[in-house]
């Protein structure tokens, strides 16, 4: 017999799984599921993207289950003005 240990460590999972220009103008984000850092990952995503030259961009939500609430209102709240 053969004794281990075995320790567990994070995983990390990361909900914006892709993110690349189209075309020169046109940025393409794929988002899996909300996340408690969906936020950041989305906004890091969009600023390498706007560094490539992105004036347009397409968000991927297809097969996303959902998530954390507050991730998904903030991204929302990137493309709604202040007025409503």
């Amino acid at each position: 017999l053969l004794d281990f240990e075995i320790t567990r460590n994070d995983i990390p999972l990361y909900s914006v799984d892709v993110s690349y220009m189209i075309n020169e103008h046109t940025g393409y984000l794929k988002i899996s599921a909300f996340s408690q850092t969906t936020y950041s990952e989305f906004a890091g995503a969009v600023q390498k993207l706007h560094e490539q030259g992105m004036t347009d961009l397409i968000i991927d939500l297809r097969g996303n289950g959902g998530g954390i609430m507050e991730s998904a209102t903030k991204i929302a709240d990137e493309f709604l003005d202040d007025k409503n």
